[in-house]
Parts: C-alpha cells; structure tokens; sequence
C-alpha cells in the first residue's frame, strides 16, 4: 500500500520552494540552473527563469543528515545514482519513483545537464482537457450510437442539458443509466489513463531532485481526498513553508539502446542479367577514356565489345563496379530497392547490398570476381580464390553486421543460379559461410534452364525492351552474336535435369522437325523432336554439319562451337546436386499465366526467288515457329522455376499468378508485368518482407502454395518471316506492335527475324496491318487457338512486298479462318494491286468458280451460283479493253454476293463457306 501511495504522489505536482541557498546571489562560475520561480511555481503555471549556481558541487543544496531513500526506475530497471542505462525507443515513458518518505510527500523535479547548466524537464502528465476526453470516447464506448451521443456532451459548453430534465430530473439514456452518472465514470477512467502517460525522456545526463515537505490537507471528505490524489487540485493538497525539507538527488544517463528485432537478417540481392552496368577503359565507339559504358548502350559498336571467344573468355578488358549505380535500379529493381530502404530504415534489416556482376561470365567465374580495393573495379582474377572474390566478402560483412548474425539472399532470375552455385561450393568445401545464409529466395530462376536461351543463341532474341521505354536496346542480329559465345547464355539453356531431373522433369520437346527437303534431313539424324540435352547440344553445335548462317540471315538457326557445353552441364550438375542444410530455408517463387516459349518448330516452307510482281520462281527455305504455354513467366517456365526437389521439407515452392495481377486493374502503367518486372508486384515485395519478419502469411491474393488454375483463353496468333512490320489493331483502338509489347490486349515478340503477336479471340472487328520495310518475300501463318491447342490455321506463302507494300486485313470472328484473302496494296496508293488466297496465288476467277464447285449444295442452287460467276468473268474480259465493263461486273458480282448471303440465311449453305466464298468475292471486287 505504501509503494502505491509513493508511485501516485510521484504524478502530484504540488507548490515547492527552493531554499534561497541554492539562487543566492553571487558572481556565476559553474553554470546556472534554469527552473521554475519558486513564489510561482503551481501546476500548469511553470515560468522558468535562470539562476547561477553558487556551488558547483552541490547547487540545490542536498540534505546530508539522511540516506536518499528513494529508487528510480525506468523501463522497470532501477537506475543507481551516478549510473547509465541503455533504454529501447519508446521506453523512457516508464518511469517510477519508489521509497519511504521521511516527511508526508514530495515533489520530483527532473534537470538536464547541458554544458554547466541545468535545465528543468516536465515529467507530469500535461493538463486533462475536454479535448484530451474525446480521444478516449471511441475505446470506451462499445457502441457507434453511444460515441455519438457521448461525443456530442464532451464537446458542449452546457452539459446539464443532457443530464437533466426541465423539472431538474435525472436523465437515462438508451441503456437505462444515469447519463450524468455514466459520464462521470467514462471521465474518470479516461483521466486515469491520461496520467499514466508520462512525457518521454531523451537522451542525455540528468539529475533527478526529490523534495519532500510536510503536507496538510483542508477538510474534506475521505473519498474526495483519495481522488484528489489520483488528479491534484490546487486546494486539496499544500505544502507546509514552516516546516522541515529535505532534498535528495539521483544523477543518472539515458542512452537508447539499440534493439535488434528478431529472425531480421540482412538482405544480400543478386539481380538478373543484364541487371548490372558493364565499363571499359579504353578509347572506341567514339568515346574516349576510362569508365566507358559498354552496356547499357543503344550503340552496337559498344554492344560488341561485350563480344567472348569461344572459350568464354572476354575479348576486351570489360569490369563492373561495387558502386550500387552500377545496379539498374530504377530501371528493373526500383519499386524493390525503395522497400529495402524503409525496411532498414525500420530495423526490419540491417543492412543491405546488391551485388554487381559481370553477367556475361560463368557462374564458376563470377565466385572469383575480385573487387579492387582503389578503383572498386570488379572483374575475374584467374589467381583469385572463391573466398578472396567480391560476394563472398560482401556475404561475409552482411553476416558478421547482421541483427541474426545470418544473412537472407534474394535473387532473381540469373541471380538465383550465381546464389545456388555459391552455396553449393561452400557446403562441397566445408566453409562455414555456408551457415550464415539462413534464407535463400530465387524468383524465377531457370533452375533447370530455359527454351527461351535456346531460341536467342540459334536466332537472336529482343534484348531487355523495358530498359529504356520499351525501345529495342539490341538487334537480333547483334544478340546473336553475343549470346552465341557468352557462357551466360549457356547455362541458361535447357539441362539435363531439365529433361530428366530429380526435382521437375518438362516433357515438352524443345526441338520439333516437320517433314520437308530441307527439314527431313534433320529429323533424319536427330529426331522428329529433340527431348534431351544430348540431341540439343549436337543439333547447334558445329559439328551437327549445319552450316554456319549469314549474320544477318535469322532464319537459319546459327551454329555454336560446343566448348562451353562442359562448362554449362558441369555447373549445372554442381547447382542441381546441391541440397540446402537443416539452418537454410529455399523459397522458389514462379510466375505463371504469361506466354513463354517453350520449343521451335521448324518446317520447309518457301520463298520468292524471282519477282515481277508477282513471284515467278519459288525456292525451298527453312522456316521456324516458336511454340509456347502458358505455364511461365515469359522467359522462365514454371517447371524450371520450381527445379528443386520436392521431398526437401526446406524447399518451399510458391506460384505467382502474374496474368490475375496483369487483369486485376492494380497496374500503374498500360505494359503488363513479366519476368523482367516481377519485382514490381507488390506482393512479391510483401511476401519478402513476410520471409525477413519470420511470418510468411498464406493470405496472398495472386501467391499460392499450389498451382492457380488458369484457363488457356482463345486466341488468335500470327506468326510472320518477312521484310514487313506486323501489328493488330483492336476495336478499341488499341495496337498490339513492338512499340507496345505487352498488354491484357495481346503479345508482341520478336524472335530472329520471326515476328508474333498473340490477341484474345473474344472480339470482332480485328485489322492485321503489315506494312513493308524492305524488298523481298513474306510468309504469314494465323492460327486459332482453342482448349490449349492449335484448331485452325491458315498459311500464306512467299508473297511479294516492298518498301512501299500496305496490307490490312479484317478479322470479323474465328470463323473466317480458313479462308482470309490478303489484299495488297504494292504502292501504298489506297487502293488493292494484288489478292491472294491461303496458298500465296492471285485470287482469280478459277478460284471462284472451284469454290463453287466445291459446294455440297443440290446442283441446280450451284448452277444458278455459276451462271451468275460466268457472267461476272465475262465482263472482266471486256473490262480489260474497254472501261465501261468494270461497272457491269461490279453489278454483277454484288449480285452473285447477295444470292450467297442469301443462300446462308436459308442454310442451303454453311457459314464458313459462306464467307469463304463472300471473301472472294470481296478481292474481286477490288481487283
């Protein structure tokens, strides 16, 4: 009872005097003391005035014929006179003075020490008010209708009139209760908790002066006196000025101490390639001095001169550097580097680092990438060792500064298989390195690899679009050029796991061959599909017999030297045997339900090897498609993603739903996301800091734990070998082209000189527009696609085109495949030249009249049908020589259009033969 009636009179702020001996006047020389004026000081009414300190050893005076018998403590720690404690932030509110008063109270005043001077610090409870009252209606009142009404009698200036009635009657309210007497109550418990809030104290040197004194109290019953000391009243309580007074002091410090959150690691990031800018010392491309930027550059002289032998080694003396410039942050990683700052920043993390490379190297090699500790340059050291290299140090910093003394690695894409090749090689070494990552994150890492290298080193790929505003930063030719020699770029390729693995194995071949004279031969020696790394590797290697393309020939797939296979099967074996300790957690995070590729498709097809117009000569060539699913991210097929194996219990496997994001309206731009921008999920961002906080949620919206169902949507997809731009505007004005790659809309991709774009088949209306960029030959294919597979396709072969050539057509609905017409406009006039059908012939009368025939209609509907067409054919045979028949056959075959219209209505016809013969019709008429 009496360390409660010591811990409630520490709160009462009563008058106090300071003896005269402590301001008398005299000349300054140890600082002065700045407090409240002692025939003033009340409660609320603190002026603070300075006075010298006359002695420096003791300036308020302290009385020596008694022990000090009072304890402070903050955050439940006692504090020894003269001593310092360490207090967590936010935990300098918790303050107690305890201890057995000689007199019958006391005042606690608290002094900062700044320089000599003393300056007094408020530690009561500020003044209650009606204002500090309303805070506190909302956690006292259950209901909305009480807040209401309570808040509504808190904030007038005539209370009475919600307690009372006319006659002086006590109120109820809607719960039959004394209004009066239940806001009396709410404000008696709201001022209870509003002094238990004391002001916080900063850091600093303090001393701590308790002034006891005699206290009498005016008559007044029990219960009053008991509440008067819970909230002090200027009249209740009063110092007795002719009575004894003792003075105590404790001098203590306050530092903050630093709290260390637990299960917070600092994070280690390792970015995708081409992730990370590439210099050159050396003067070229027009530049001149060290630090030239070879990448990233729109220059293809600075492209090249990223070039490798054969044997994966750099041709120029290429470094990154340890400046995290040298990261694309704002380009690829910003929305993620932006939440790594705040999560240091809340101690959420330590620390930081993303790690630069030189992502054209192996991986073997980048674990010896040593940094140069003048220049910060990092680059392989053939001399280096994997613990002298620049990640392993940077992971060994992260550790040992660490809150865990642990270190969580995030990666993504290239970035996760550099992250599993270290920690395979230190757990084959033994280093204990290999304990302080408690936590690996690969976001979709091609574990096992990706059909989609296989496709850029054979045909060149559309290097990084989201770069620099979607703008193609490389050519193909130039990527195929670099990639073909870039270990990188191997390792990427499909592995043997791959195919067969532990963990995922992909059943879809990566290689298909249609029977052909330029394609058999193949099949011949590797399969009609190729669906092991072994047949892959011998198909791209010299030594298949392939000859070895023009640079800018895209088409024919290119040819590699083969020296880097060992290296590639090597690492991936050191990665994929790797199997995480019982202290290290994997999560393998896989987009899903964007178009990536998945093989190529390759076929004998045909071009135009002499033109007058029209094609004179056609000569065999090979052609390719390149197949595709769903179940990826774009770049990386989930299967890959997901490589490691499923009987691990430290290997957490998750699935990002990128196509539900993609369409969920969150997006702050028209691209959608892709492998490239997974990091701008914000899930992805949430999920990493559940995984730092040790408390990965299951509530995600677009992450699960098992695969999401997602429906293969019809389509439509076009595929184009040709000198021409392709692109589909949509009944919403919207294009899908490579200036717009990726939308809800459709898919643009440029693979080699092969252009697709994949639309939704939901809308009519559709215009394919093609427009020519040079002379030569095209070939276009559009397929339907519906329940995951191909249902229709229409093909157009070798047709002529040139500089000037403009074709559009309309697409009304699916059911027009086959059966389209392409009519060409050669000089860009306005007007139709040319119109072929599916075959790249010119559409004739012969066509018309076999159409026809081909009816399986009674005959005599089918003869009214050709006489009508024979009429027609008639008129345009004078139309040649004399002008005025071109009305006449216009006339007549909008009435052959009618009869065929009406011949649908009455379902003598079909409706696919309908508009397979209306099409016809159409080129005719603009012949």
């Amino acid at each position: 009872m009496k360390k409660l009636i010591f811990t409630i009179l520490a709160l009462v702020i009563s008058p106090f005097f300071l003896a005269p001996t402590v301001f008398a006047q005299s000349e300054p020389s140890c600082g002065n003391v700045y407090g409240p004026i002692p025939s003033k000081y009340t409660h609320g009414n603190t002026e603070i005035v300075e006075q010298p300190i006359t002695d420096c050893d003791d300036p308020f005076t302290l009385s020596t014929e008694y022990t000090n018998p009072y304890t402070l403590k903050i955050n439940q720690t006692v504090v020894s006179n003269g001593g310092t404690i360490a207090v967590p932030e936010g935990k300098t509110r918790d303050y107690k003075i305890t201890g057995t008063s000689i007199l019958t109270g006391f005042t606690p005043l608290l002094y900062k020490h700044e320089g000599q001077d003393l300056r007094y610090v408020e530690i009561q409870p500020a003044e209650f008010t009606d204002r500090d009252l309303e805070t506190y209606v909302d956690s006292y009142f259950s209901t909305q209708e009480d807040r209401d009404f309570y808040r509504t009698i808190v904030l007038s200036n005539n209370k009475d009139q919600y307690f009372y009635d006319e006659n002086g009657e006590p109120l109820l309210d809607n719960q039959g209760r004394y209004i009066n007497s239940r806001y009396y109550d709410f404000q008696y418990d709201s001022e209870r908790k509003h002094y238990d809030i004391f002001p916080e104290i900063s850091e600093g040197e303090y001393t701590l002066l308790l002034v006891e004194y005699l206290l009498t109290v005016s008559h007044v019953p029990w219960y009053k006196k008991f509440v008067d000391l819970i909230i002090p009243t200027a009249h209740a309580i009063t110092p007795q000025t002719n009575y004894p007074e003792y003075r105590f002091a404790i001098d203590f410090t306050i530092t903050k101490e630093e709290t260390e959150p637990e299960g917070a690691s600092s994070v280690l990031f390792l970015p995708g390639i081409m992730g990370s800018r590439l210099y050159e010392d050396a003067d070229g491309c027009n530049t001149t001095g060290d630090g030239q930027e070879r990448w990233v550059s729109l220059s293809v002289c600075d492209q090249l001169r990223l070039m490798m032998n054969s044997t994966g080694n750099s041709i120029n003396d290429i470094y990154t550097t340890s400046d995290q410039s040298s990261i694309l942050v704002s380009q690829v990683y910003g929305t993620f580097f932006d939440n790594l700052a705040e999560w240091k920043t809340n101690k959420i993390i330590k620390d930081y680092v993303a790690v630069p490379y030189d992502w054209r190297l192996g991986l073997d090699r980048l674990l010896k990438a040593k940094e140069d500790p003048n220049t910060g340059k990092i680059k392989f050291d053939v001399t280096s060792t994997i613990q002298q290299g620049y990640l392993y140090k940077t992971l060994e910093k992260l550790a040992n500064d660490s809150y865990t003394g642990k270190v969580t690695i995030v990666a993504h894409s290239n970035g996760g298989l550099l992250a599993k090749a270290l920690l395979a090689t230190l757990d084959r070494d033994n280093d204990p390195l290999a304990d302080k990552v408690d936590v690996l994150i690969m976001v979709a890492s091609p574990q096992l690899g990706t059909p989609d290298a296989l496709v850029g080193i054979l045909h060149g790929s559309r290097i990084v679009p989201y770069l620099l505003n979607s703008r193609e930063v490389v050519s193909q030719e130039t990527s195929r050029q670099l990639l073909g020699t870039m270990p990188f770029a191997h390792h990427l390729l499909p592995s043997k796991q791959y195919f067969d693995g532990t963990g995922v194995t992909v059943n879809t071949p990566v290689l298909t061959f249609d029977s052909g004279s330029l394609t058999t031969p193949w099949a011949n020696t590797f399969g009609n599909t190729v669906s092991t790394s072994q047949n892959m590797q011998a198909f791209m290697q010299t030594s298949s017999g392939r000859p070895v393309p023009a640079v800018d020939d895209l088409e024919m797939p290119a040819v590699v030297t083969g020296t880097q296979f060992n290296y590639a099967n090597s690492i991936h074996l050191l990665m994929n045997a790797w199997v995480p300790s019982s202290t290290t957690k994997v999560y393998e995070i896989a987009g899903t339900g964007i178009k990536t590729a998945s093989g190529i498709r390759y076929y004998t097809g045909r071009e135009c090897g002499l033109i007058n117009l029209f094609c004179l000569l056609f000569n065999p060539k090979v052609l390719y498609q390149v197949t595709h699913t769903i179940d990826g991210d774009g770049t990386v097929v989930v299967p890959s993603a997901l490589g490691m194996s499923t009987t691990n219990q430290n290997v957490i496997r998750r699935w990002l739903n990128i196509d539900a994001y993609n369409r969920s309206g969150l997006l702050n731009s028209t691209e959608n996301k892709n492998h490239s921008s997974i990091f701008d999920i914000s899930e992805v961002n949430a999920f990493i800091k559940d995984i730092l906080e040790s408390s990965p949620s299951s509530s995600y919206q677009y992450i699960t734990d098992t695969a999401p169902n997602i429906t293969n949507e019809d389509r439509l997809d076009f595929y184009l070998h040709s000198p021409l731009d392709m692109s589909i505007r949509l009944p919403n004005g919207k294009q899908v082209s490579s200036s717009s790659p990726e939308t809800n809309d459709g898919t643009y991709r440029r693979y080699g000189e092969l252009q697709y774009i994949s639309i939704p088949n939901t809308s009519s209306n559709k215009t394919l527009i093609l427009r020519g960029i040079a002379a030569g030959s095209f070939t276009l294919e559009i397929e339907e696609y519906k329940n995951g597979s191909t249902t229709k396709r229409q093909s157009y072969s070798a047709i002529p085109s040139g500089t000037s050539t403009q074709i559009a057509v309309s697409l009304t609905d699916s059911s027009s495949l086959p059966g389209i017409v392409l009519a060409v406009d050669y000089d860009g006039n306005g007007s139709i030249d040319v119109s072929y059908d599916t075959m790249g012939q010119v559409v004739t009368y012969v066509n018309l009249q076999n159409a026809i025939n081909a009816l399986p209609i009674p005959s005599i509907y089918k003869k009214i049908l050709l006489e009508t067409a024979k009429i027609a054919e008639q008129n345009y045979q004078k139309s040649l020589t004399k002008n005025q028949f071109k009305k006449v056959e216009k006339l007549t075959l909008n009435v052959l259009k009618q009869q065929i219209i009406l011949y649908g209505k009455l379902k003598i016809i079909s409706v696919s033969d309908q508009q397979k013969i209306v099409n016809i019709i159409d080129n005719l008429l603009n012949k």
